[in-house]
């Protein structure tokens, strides 16, 4: 049992890291001016890191 329920959490992991990157993506190409200048940290990819 506790290897189906290790594997189902690797999967949903997997799964939320992907839906993340595509709702950050969707959201970076809304044009907000305010997030030109600044970008809000909640929408920080590897690129825009310090």
């Amino acid at each position: 049992m506790r290897g189906e329920l290790d594997g189902l959490s690797a999967i949903m992991e997997s799964h939320f890291a992907y839906e993340e990157r595509e709702i950050v993506t969707a959201l970076n190409r809304l044009d907000v001016p305010g997030w030109h200048r600044d970008v809000p940290r909640f929408l920080r990819t590897e690129e825009d890191a310090p």
